[in-house]
Formats: C-alpha cells, structure tokens, sequence
C-alpha cells in the first residue's frame, strides 16, 4: 500500500480487518479521485482461525450497487464476526 489508511477496525477473532485508504495499488481499477472524500473501502480476510483451505484476499466494499466506484469518508466500522461492515458514502 503507497498512502495512508484512515480509520478500520477488526472483529473479535482478528480474521476480517475493514479499512478506507487513497492508496491506488490495492485494486487495478482504481480510478477514482484520492482525497479525503475518494478513499477506497477494503475487508481483509486474514485467514486466521478459518475452517478449511482458505486464501487471504482483500475486497473492495466501497462500490455503488451498479458497481461503480463510490466516494466514501475513511469511517468505517465492522462487526464482531465480519458478517457486517457500514461505511459513510458521499453523495453528489
């Protein structure tokens, strides 16, 4: 990651950590404008504690339900068992 992250959290078994960052290497369609108001919103799956074959990965949530790209706040938050994440959107 080449920027910052702004506010995140992890749920209480430390598998999924939530995170907004403007860094612009964590996705390869990362277009949108980096500032304060054009941050990315990320869960990472750690792995740890699961069940089975798993592979870390990380995933963009910080998308509109069209799939484009959303201008979030870096505050986001997640619940204890990763099964929920809620972020602030900007609207235009």
């Amino acid at each position: 990651m080449r920027s910052p992250c702004g506010l995140g959290g992890i749920t209480a078994n430390g598998r999924f950590v939530v995170f907004s960052t403007s860094a612009s290497n964590l996705v390869p369609t990362d277009t949108n404008l980096h500032n304060f108001a054009g941050e990315n919103t990320f869960v990472r799956d750690t792995c740890i504690g699961a069940v089975g074959a798993c592979t870390p990965q990380t995933l963009r949530i910080s998308l509109a339900a069209d799939g484009s790209q959303a201008a979030v706040d870096p505050y986001v938050v997640i619940s204890a068992d990763g099964g929920y994440a809620a972020l602030m959107v900007m609207l235009s």
